[in-house]
């Protein structure tokens, strides 16, 4: 065989081995797509049935128990949006919950409830609900037996404005939700900066000044979720005059020196 009949069969069978490998590869590549769609069921698994009446109801909790589950609102915004990923069919799970964080909402307008223990508004307490009922009871306070707790006032509030910021933008018939409820969003606002100290950060909550970077990048991320939820909400909002910036509850410093 010439020289270059050779050389151009082993590049067609060079060609040939490495698409056999590519398929091969395909075929065993994870399909993400539906280990989203699996990740989203099980996170639906830990909702709190919504037609039960008490005011548990849409709540997401951190496992799909049986019997009573702890409603933690860090840990459930990251599941609401992960929810979101997995496309329509959990809109109306995640607006449940929605429901159920501006009903918690200390000093919320749409809740009734008065500010928190330290006199914040826009922060939320951890749960406990019976799932069959939805009743609910303050979750163990491990420092002060009885009292209402939440583990920090930061990273609870920026967590839910990042939440909402992605709603907004993967689901138009959200909009409308939101901007009716935009005071108490304001009021989740101010509250994952009412913490913050001379040196820009925020601390834990009012009565644990400890600085915390998570937090305080969850914190700076939600603040400028806000606006940009705003604009998503309504996009005919005017923008400031040129030269002057339009003040927010939110001021995270963007520089560390």
């Amino acid at each position: 065989m010439p020289h270059q009949s050779r050389a151009r069969c082993s590049v067609v069978f060079a060609s040939a081995a490495l698409l056999a490998s590519s398929l091969s590869y395909a075929a065993d590549a994870p399909n993400y797509a539906q280990i989203v769609q699996d990740e989203a069921y099980w996170i639906s698994l830990s909702q709190i049935p919504t037609n039960v009446s008490g005011p548990g109801r849409g709540g997401l909790a951190w496992y799909p128990d049986q019997g009573h589950r702890r409603l933690n609102p860090y840990i459930a915004n990251r599941g609401a949006k992960g929810l979101l990923l997995a496309g329509a069919y959990y809109y109306p799970m995640v607006r449940a919950y929605a429901d159920w964080y501006f009903r918690h909402l200390n000093g919320g307008a749409s809740s009734g409830l008065p500010a928190d223990y330290a006199g914040l508004s826009g922060t939320i307490y951890d749960w406990d609900v019976d799932v069959a009922t939805g009743s609910e009871t303050y979750a163990p306070n491990p420092q002060q037996p009885g009292l209402p707790w939440y583990d920090s006032s930061d990273a609870y509030a920026a967590t839910f404005l990042t939440l909402l910021r992605k709603w907004a933008e993967v689901d138009a018939t959200s909009r409308a939700y939101l901007l009716a409820n935009a005071g108490d969003i304001q009021l989740v606002a101010s509250a994952a900066i009412a913490t913050q100290h001379v040196d820009g950060l925020t601390g834990a909550k009012p009565d644990y000044p400890a600085e915390f970077l998570m937090d305080n990048a969850r914190s700076s991320r939600g603040c400028r979720t806000t606006r940009g939820c705003c604009k998503t909400c309504s996009p005919t909002e005017r923008a400031p005059p040129s030269g002057k910036a339009r003040r927010t509850p939110c001021a995270m410093p963007s520089r560390r020196t």
